[in-house]
């Protein structure tokens, strides 16, 4: 598997990093549509210490952090830290080149045979190296469109807000990048 190639996004256990969160935030501002995805969320302490700050939707210059309490209290998201000797060790060599929540997302994903939700260039990498399955965010919100009754136009206002809030846009190496590109030229070509 190259280091950009990712696998579809069919196991239940995803551990995200704060990229692919802050993304999957900016669908609704609250993280409330997570448990559409059909998925079992988990986010690393390391991620959680970071605070989650997402833009505003209505002033984008403004910022308001993601609360996980609600979520987690859900059954939604589920908090996970390095468990036992391996992870511990795996997450402080793994530190030395990655962020922490990077890091620490990778430790858990590798020993738990859970998948890593990072759109992180290095991380993919390293995750490919090691053997962790990785999806991204266009992977991810190519399945959450998939799984949910949206029109097109619905859709690409959700890639609009995540390019507007979160400031992401995937890279064309992205394996649903030409998804993404599709679904917001289909809305563009609607409104023009």
């Amino acid at each position: 598997m190259s280091p950009d190639t990712a696998v579809s996004p069919e196991a239940p256990d995803v551990v995200l990093d704060t990229c692919c969160l802050v993304n999957l935030a900016a669908i609704d501002g609250a993280l409330d549509s997570l448990a559409a995805f059909g998925l079992t969320w988990y986010v690393p302490t390391a991620v959680e210490a970071e605070g989650i700050f997402i833009r505003n939707a209505t002033d984008t210059k403004g910022v308001h952090q993601i609360d996980l309490t609600l979520h987690i209290a859900a059954g939604v998201v589920r908090i996970c830290a390095p468990a036992n000797d391996i992870e511990q060790a795996l997450y402080v060599d793994l530190a030395m080149s990655l962020d922490d929540g990077e890091a620490m997302a990778l430790a858990v994903a590798k020993n738990r045979g859970w998948k890593l939700a990072t759109d992180d260039r290095k991380a993919r990498k390293t995750a490919a190296s090691i053997g962790v399955a990785i999806v991204t965010t266009p992977e991810l919100l190519k399945r959450w469109a998939s799984r949910t009754p949206h029109s097109k136009a619905e859709t690409a206002d959700v890639l609009r807000r995540i390019e507007s809030l979160a400031r992401f846009t995937p890279s064309d190496n992205s394996p649903a990048a030409k998804w993404w590109r599709e679904v917001r030229s289909v809305n563009n070509q609607a409104r023009d």
